[in-house]
């Protein structure tokens, strides 16, 4: 309940208060905040939760590609939306600062939460036969998802436009068959190390 409250707040471009958001669902604050954090820790939780959605969404439009072509068009698909995001541009015109912390660093678990969905799909596809990379998929994914903030987050924040298909070229190189290391590219997919973090049970949203 709060969280889906939190969410509309979101859309509508307004500040996401968990005290506000607890009186208006009927909810003791201290409940709140004991289950959801600040109000941070609220407004990231909106958003991976945003982000997991446009991911999967990207992996669904794209399921019939395979191997090198699926990626990059879920790759692509996925950073226009987030680069084309009305709500996430205005926060991050208005709080550039919060919302990098909240996107692009590890004090929340957003950044990491993206490394693991790109593995998984790296992992994927090098599983079934049709993707072989220059290195690890998990060292891969990292890089994949600094190069989306670089081109989607950070150029905006210096005063410059989003490019996510520079993004999208520059993982295009990294997979193109003359990256691929002389001896023996990595054809066998590796353990995720860790699975894409599970939304958390909340208690107080309601069911």
């Amino acid at each position: 309940m709060i969280l889906a409250a939190a969410n509309a707040r979101y859309v509508r471009g307004e500040p996401i208060d968990i005290a506000t958001l607890a009186l208006e669902n009927h909810v003791s604050r201290a409940t709140a905040y004991r289950w959801l954090g600040d109000n941070d820790s609220l407004l990231a939780e909106v958003m991976r939760r945003r982000t997991r959605d446009a991911f999967r969404a990207a992996e669904k439009k794209h399921r019939r590609r395979l191997g090198r072509a699926r990626v990059l068009a879920v790759l692509r698909t996925f950073l226009h939306r987030i680069a084309d995001s009305k709500h996430f541009a205005e926060l991050l015109r208005r709080e550039p600062r919060r919302a990098l912390m909240i996107v692009a660093s590890r004090v929340h678990p957003n950044q990491e939460d993206l490394i693991c969905l790109v593995q998984e799909l790296l992992e994927h596809e090098v599983g079934h036969g049709r993707l072989a990379l220059p290195f690890d998929a998990r060292t891969l994914a990292r890089i994949v998802v600094r190069l989306g903030e670089a081109f989607v987050y950070a150029d905006v924040v210096a005063g410059g436009m989003p490019d996510p298909d520079r993004a999208v070229e520059t993982v295009e190189v990294l997979l193109s068959p003359r990256s691929l290391p002389a001896l023996s590219p990595v054809r066998a997919p590796a353990q995720a190390r860790r699975k894409a973090a599970a939304p958390p049970r909340l208690s107080v949203e309601s069911r």
